[in-house]
């Protein structure tokens, strides 16, 4: 039987097996001097504590942040206490206690828009650029004593100055997610919870319009986080749509929403003025309108 390997603790004198005091043989070697895990300790307690480094709670609240964070706490509270009779009592605490929302970004900016879209439309005054705020919105959770970005979405809100046909409209450019969400079972609900509470919040500062882009990324990209677990499968199109048109149905019964529709039955699917159509930073439709007008 192979014997394990064993070194010499410079300080105590000690000796303990390599591997359990994570000493490696190989690349030290001749005259190192090793501290022991049990001196270690004890000159690590000698030290002066070093402060904690800023966790995802101290990242200052923004009003919107702070709306979304309270609801989804309280969805995950009614959910646990309805469960409450196969689930510990100890639960809700602890999984509510430990999201945070933050708000990372809020930068206003001017959406230029294309070329040929002005030039086709120079004669009716067709606006050449759109004021706009972007902002990224994030959902943390803190697993095994560490923040970790779950969820984020990227947002467009064109308000009350913004000349038509965006004036009073949001536009959720990106959204994307980590599976990794404890309790799993819970994941899509506060998901789910993050976008509704985000459409609560703009209704109330007087948006009439939300428009969402509902296509998966093509394989090997990402949206927001530059890589995902590899056994987190992406949605197909379908798939995605019923994830969106759940979450808006909920929205719908509490409320928030009245009516769910598409681009293409709103604006495209009789002879509409294409002027009419919303212009967002980014969307699929402006860079088709340009390729159309070539």
């Amino acid at each position: 039987m192979h014997e394990e390997s064993w070194v010499e603790c410079s300080q105590c004198k000690r000796w303990v097996h390599q591997i359990c005091a994570l000493f490696n043989g190989r690349m030290n070697k001749g005259n190192t001097i090793y501290h022991c895990p049990f001196c270690f300790m004890i000159r690590r307690g000698a030290l002066q504590p070093q402060p904690r480094p800023p966790s995802a709670k101290n990242i200052r609240h923004s009003k919107l942040s702070h709306y979304l964070e309270k609801r989804v706490r309280k969805a995950l509270t009614d959910i646990v206490v309805e469960n409450s009779s196969t689930e510990s009592n100890t639960v809700n605490s602890i999984v509510a206690d430990g999201i945070y929302v933050r708000q990372l970004s809020n930068i206003d900016k001017t959406h230029q828009v294309k070329s040929r879209l002005i030039k086709q439309y120079e004669n009716t005054h067709y606006p050449s650029e759109f004021p706009v705020r972007s902002k990224c919105v994030v959902l943390f959770q803190e697993i095994d004593g560490v923040d970790v970005i779950l969820f984020g979405m990227y947002v467009y809100e064109y308000g009350h100055d913004c000349p038509q046909p965006n004036q009073r409209r949001v536009y959720v450019s990106y959204l994307d997610s980590i599976h990794y969400f404890r309790p799993r079972k819970y994941r899509t609900l506060v998901y789910h919870e993050m976008l509704i509470a985000y459409l609560a919040h703009v209704k109330q500062r007087g948006f009439h319009t939300a428009h969402l882009w509902a296509c998966p990324p093509c394989k090997g990209d990402d949206y927001i986080f530059f890589c995902h677990p590899e056994d987190q499968k992406t949605p197909k199109d379908d798939r995605l749509r019923y994830w969106y048109i759940s979450l808006l149905e909920k929205a719908k019964t509490e409320g928030i929403v009245t009516r769910i529709t598409n681009l293409w039955d709103e604006y495209l699917k009789k002879d509409a003025d294409v002027s009419n159509v919303p212009n967002f930073e980014g969307d699929y439709w402006p860079g088709e309108a340009e390729n159309v007008l070539k």
